[in-house]
């Protein structure tokens, strides 16, 4: 909603300014409201969201969900409106005609452009931060091959991974282990494969 208004009040009253258009007094109202009330609302969301951040909320599935779906809207936003004036521009250029329409066009498409890439900068940036927070920090790990053995035309093999990992930057290191069962072709055919992990306790 925010973006919508900005877009549209952005458009609106730029198109005055040059003489593009006369937009009517209630709809450049209508989306300064919506620029306003959207505007207000996100960023009161967002300051409450960025209070109670941490390594759970980072993680959480609605948040996740929410930023892909920010980006994916601002990219498929970018490439509509990005499409539309470069349609525009060549009609112009084969047409050896710019009229006052396809500028009052233009400068929309423009517009509009800039404020979803806007909405897909704002939200991969975030998205980033949140996997460069996330990122485990493996501290010390050590590898121990338990078993190898053979089973139909499969080579099989246990290795036993231990040591200690950091879940974010900062945060006290944790001891881990986990027993990782590979396998592989006997005829070499591929690499080993990972076929289960099993933690220990």
């Amino acid at each position: 909603m925010a973006a919508i208004g900005t877009a549209g009040a952005i458009g609106a009253i730029g198109s005055g300014v040059f003489g593009l258009n006369e937009h009517s007094h209630g709809e450049i109202a209508t989306y300064i409201a919506l620029a306003l009330v959207g505007g207000g609302a996100w960023w009161w969301h967002w300051r409450q969201a960025r209070a109670r951040l941490d390594e759970a909320e980072r993680r959480s599935l609605p948040r996740r969900l929410y930023l892909y779906l920010a980006v994916l809207g601002g990219v498929i936003g970018l490439l509509v409106f990005g499409s539309a004036a470069l349609y525009r521009i060549l009609n112009a250029a084969l047409g050896l005609e710019l009229t006052r329409e396809t500028v009052h066009d233009l400068w929309h498409f423009a517009v509009d452009s800039a404020v979803s890439a806007a909405v897909a900068w704002w939200n991969f940036r975030a998205l980033r931060a949140d996997r460069a927070t996330t990122r485990s920090d493996v501290v010390e790990l050590n590898a121990d091959l338990l078993q190898t053995g053979a089973e139909a035309n499969r080579q099989l093999a246990s290795v036993r991974f231990s040591g200690m990992a950091r879940a974010a930057p900062g945060a006290v290191p944790v001891g881990f282990s986990e027993v990782w069962n590979l396998a592989k072709p006997a005829g070499g055919a591929s690499g080993w494969m990972l076929t289960g992990i099993r933690p220990m306790h």
